[in-house]
């Protein structure tokens, strides 16, 4: 008699494109930038999957109010006489898609004193990232042995849904405008004992490989999806809202007798070669743009601009420091004002 196959694993894999800049913390490998992105072993950018489950945790916090995860997921003992024992959620590190796309962009970010409102002394400091655009290879794998209630894979369908609709924040300076990424091309695959237990994992290829190999044997056409797994569950779907702010910055002509307004944002210097000079840039009124682009192309001051992954075009663009900055100190300004103490971190 023939015993029916086992679960053996879910492995949720896909795509997690960046809609803005990211930056990944590494450790010190080029002396021009004080915070550089994270390099694999063969120099590749790479997110590891630590950074990735601590943003699934996140997520999963958030969206429970109480702010408990499955034990299943959470790594430690219990108590003092057990072990420490593995988490059922496996995170793999991400590698780019396009291991070609590596369009490094430069952040320069500064202090400013509250109380002053001049650049703090010694907060300068720039970030190393890759540009909006720029996609990644997602995998999240699930050990149902470490998963007897299924409560770590109803978990892992709630985070992966809210990262499909709105989004996940990941990497430093996420307060800062870094980080924001959605997660595309979600494909589920849950694998079998014993059949599928040579195929997986494979160490003589690479994770996207090995995928690629097991989607080509199992195929798509019964694939599930999140919700028809939370559906076969039985799980209620937290409720949670998200919000955003949006608006619009137009820059006009002033009633002075100076004339217009103009909009300055610093760049990073080694972002230079991204600069569009063209009619937008202030210019006295009747002259040709020749006759000044040359002029500006080797002065001393950077514009702020990007360019989107496999795109030609550069665009100038605001920094979300920049925003973040006047904001914080709008709200320190308010507080103080009404007898409130804020502290001031680049003091600290």
């Amino acid at each position: 008699m023939n015993n029916p196959p086992k679960k053996y694993r879910t492995i949720f894999t896909g795509e997690l494109i960046q809609l803005t800049a990211l930056s990944i913390g590494g450790r010190d490998n080029n002396t021009l930038v004080d915070n550089n992105f994270a390099l694999d072993g063969a120099g590749r950018p790479v997110i590891r999957g630590t950074g990735i489950v601590g943003t699934l945790i996140a997520t999963a916090r958030d969206l429970f109010p109480d702010g408990k995860i499955a034990e299943s997921i959470t790594v430690g003992a219990m108590t003092i006489r057990e072990f420490y024992r593995d988490s059922a959620w496996i995170t793999h590190n991400a590698h780019l898609i396009d291991e070609t796309a590596t369009d490094w962009h430069y952040r320069t970010c500064v202090g400013i004193s509250q109380l002053t409102g001049a650049a703090a002394e010694g907060v300068l400091f720039d970030t190393e990232t890759l540009p909006a655009g720029t996609r990644w290879h997602f995998c999240l794998e699930i050990d149902p042995l470490l998963d007897k209630d299924d409560a770590a894979l109803a978990t892992a369908c709630h985070v992966l849904e809210k990262w499909q609709e709105v989004g996940c924040l990941l990497g430093r300076d996420v307060a800062r405008g870094l980080g924001w990424l959605k997660l595309e091309k979600l494909q589920i695959l849950e694998l079998k004992f014993p059949e599928d237990s040579s195929r997986w994992p494979d160490a003589t290829q690479t994770t996207r490989d090995a995928l690629s190999n097991l989607l080509a044997i199992n195929g798509t056409e019964d694939m599930p999806t999140l919700g028809s797994i939370l559906k076969r569950l039985n799980v209620t779907p937290p409720f949670y809202s998200t919000q955003f702010l949006r608006g619009e910055i137009t820059l006009q002509a002033g009633q002075s007798a100076w004339g217009l307004d103009s909009l300055s944002l610093g760049g990073h210097e080694l972002n230079r070669s991204l600069q569009q000079l063209d009619h937008s840039c202030l210019k006295s009124l009747g002259q040709k743009t020749a006759s000044y682009q040359h002029r500006l192309a080797q002065s001393n001051l950077t514009f702020s601009w990007m360019r989107r992954a496999n795109s030609q075009d550069s665009e100038p663009f605001i920094p979300g420091s920049s925003i973040r900055g006047p904001m914080r100190h709008g709200f320190s300004w308010l507080e103080r004002r009404n007898g409130g103490d804020v502290w001031d971190p680049n003091n600290a």
